[in-house]
């Protein structure tokens, strides 16, 4: 039962992170909100994005272990990985369509979004 609220509740981010639009300045790594006009750290980034191979590269900018979801525009997880502190990894093998991910620390999601492959 708490595998489906979970799914659930992360659907709804899925959908809001669709509708959420924001702007990334590269040169510090923050993203500005176009609604709320509120600059945010990134805690994890993911390149390229739109992939147009399939593969994403993940990255960690905090020393902190990290708990790595991804899932499908159904909300059907796809991929979940620990993320040891200020690393990076490559995931793989990803089909066409949009995926949200999902960032927890300590079971608190501190970050979300999307990414495209193509």
């Amino acid at each position: 039962m708490q595998a489906v609220v979970i799914k659930i509740v992360l659907f709804a981010s899925f959908i809001a992170c669709l509708s959420n639009h924001s702007i990334v300045d590269k040169r510090n790594n923050k993203s500005q909100s176009l609604l709320h006009n509120v600059q945010v750290k990134k805690i994890v980034r993911l390149s390229p994005n739109p992939s147009f191979d399939g593969k994403v590269v993940v990255e960690s900018f905090i020393p902190d272990t990290l708990s790595f979801y991804l899932f499908d525009a159904r909300a059907n997880l796809v991929r979940q990985f620990l993320i040891k502190g200020n690393s990076s990894f490559t995931i793989v093998s990803l089909e066409k369509g949009t995926y949200m991910y999902d960032v927890f620390q300590n079971e608190e999601s501190i970050e979300n979004g999307n990414i495209q492959v193509k």
